[in-house]
């Protein structure tokens, strides 16, 4: 791990190796995620114990980095090969993790979901395997994963599908649960048999905008497609809060204006670690000055209704 310093980068402690790793050829670090707030490292070895795969967590303390519990290895796994930690993501606040596993069920692939519990991680329901999938095996469904910045939106893209078409699921969280939304998603205009969509994938913060790779698209010259969600399970939640509450821009720079609700309401202000950094009472229309506030990613709250995301820039 580095850190910045002005214009300057150093090392920040020794290099992160996971206790617990079964067998010479773990692949730590074959995937990694931070937490917005960079206090959260999340790093997939999937070579652990002979491609079953597994997922260290790490937590910074000051400048110290300490390994957070045992290694995390998701149940309900279909095979000798699993490739636990292919990809892994991680939310805002650190407290949800995505964990793709591209050969799980002869390569079928799956996601594992875990949340945080103090010091602890626990799995969140069962493994997620998306529907509609084109041949039964293959499809390397966990090959990409993305979170939203809440981790209520978790895309899932699957190189493999349709003999290498590629495709993209996405699922949003319901509760303790996950169900699936929507069928998958695959972009037109594929130049070839051979796109695979889903080879990489990205999320925005409030989950209402997804962007999908495909490497072999156009004889490998590659391309992306982007989708639009403008009634996903984030974008109703972020247009407005109770009452009606919605606030713009954001990202925003200087002066953040927050329309539609009650003429006031109290408001906070929570950093990406969940510490509240501002707290008081907005008027409906009147600019709310944020011009001293860092920038960095927080999240912001209406009439005590959902803190929603917030960028500042």
């Amino acid at each position: 791990v580095f850190a910045r310093t002005g214009a300057d980068w150093a090392q920040q402690g020794p290099k992160l190796v996971g206790r617990g790793a079964a067998g010479p050829g773990a692949q730590q670090g074959f995937s990694v995620a931070l937490s917005a707030d960079g206090t959260t490292l999340a790093a997939g070895g999937h070579g652990d114990s002979t491609s079953i795969g597994a997922v260290w967590v790490f937590a910074r303390t000051g400048a110290d980095w300490a390994q957070q519990g045992p290694k995390l290895v998701g149940t309900g796994a279909v095979g000798p090969t699993v490739l636990q930690g292919a990809a892994v993501a991680l939310s805002a606040d650190g407290h949800t993790l995505a964990v793709g596993a591209d050969a799980d069920d002869t390569r079928r692939g799956a996601t594992w979901v875990f949340a945080r519990t103090g010091a602890g991680w626990r799995q969140q329901g069962p493994k997620l395997v998306g529907d509609g999938a084109v041949g039964r095996v293959l499809i390397g469904q966990g090959h990409a994963v993305a979170l939203s910045a809440d981790g209520t939106t978790l895309a899932v893209g699957g190189h493999g599908d349709n003999s290498n078409a590629g495709a993209t699921w996405v699922f949003a969280r319901t509760g303790a649960g996950w169900r699936e939304q929507g069928p998958k998603l695959v972009g037109a205009g594929f130049a070839g048999p051979d796109a695979s969509q889903g080879f990489g994938v990205a999320l925005s913060a409030d989950g209402t905008t997804l962007a999908v790779g495909g490497i072999g698209d156009g004889s490998t010259t590659g391309a992306t497609w982007v989708f639009s969600a403008a009634r996903g399970p984030l974008a109703a939640r972020a247009a407005a809060g109770p009452g009606g509450a919605r606030f713009f821009p954001n990202p925003v720079s200087e002066q953040l204006t927050v329309t539609g609700g009650a003429r006031s309401g109290p408001l906070r202000l929570f950093d990406a670690g969940g510490r509240t950094r501002l707290t008081g009472t907005y008027r409906d229309g009147q600019p709310l000055d944020l011009s001293a506030l860092p920038a960095g990613f927080y999240w912001l709250q209406l009439d005590q209704g959902p803190a929603r995301p917030l960028l500042k820039r």
